[in-house]
């Protein structure tokens, strides 16, 4: 378990700019969304639809954010998608968090579009990464499409596995 579970939310400030300020965010709600399916507001037949200028964060270490996966599909959530279908963007990072009874590294997304980046006037600071792929929709599925978000979850564990950055978003 990481210290606090997935966390989930759609923003349109410049707050995904940087993964500190994206962090505490996520783990400050109140209340904390703890699963894709918090996000029903958004859910628009079958798509999970990010606004234009948004972007979707999340936070969690591997096993929690594709188990939210699951639980979306369950209820028949299978993708994500901006409004009008701009392509998607991913950057990552993953940070090191002190936990007891041992260290965790959890895992740290953001998904919007380039709209989303011209629209809060910056772009993402260089502690995150981006994914080299660009989507106009995530399948929630997990599978080996190049368009699935728990495969590319998986993925950014196994590739990515060492932390960059710390809880506060401070280079490691």
């Amino acid at each position: 378990m990481s210290n606090g579970g997935a966390n989930f939310r759609i923003i349109r400030d410049e707050r995904a700019a940087d993964p500190g300020p994206a962090r505490k965010l996520l783990r400050s709600d109140d209340p904390q969304i703890t699963g894709l399916v918090g996000l029903d507001m958004y859910v628009t037949e079958g798509d999970l639809k990010i606004p234009d200028d948004g972007a979707l964060m999340m936070i969690g270490n591997t096993e929690e954010l594709t188990r939210a996966c699951e639980g979306a599909t369950s209820q028949m959530i299978g993708r994500i998608a901006t409004a009008s279908r701009l392509p998607l963007i991913v950057h990552f990072v993953r940070m090191q968090i002190t936990g007891w009874p041992r260290n965790q590294n959890d895992t740290l997304i953001v998904i919007g579009s380039q709209t989303y980046w011209d629209n809060v006037g910056s772009g993402p600071s260089a502690k995150w990464t981006e994914l080299d792929v660009r989507v106009t929709s995530l399948s929630l599925y997990y599978n080996t499409s190049q368009n699935s978000l728990p495969g590319w979850i998986q993925s950014i564990k196994d590739n990515y596995g060492d932390p960059t950055v710390d809880k506060e978003g401070r280079p490691l």
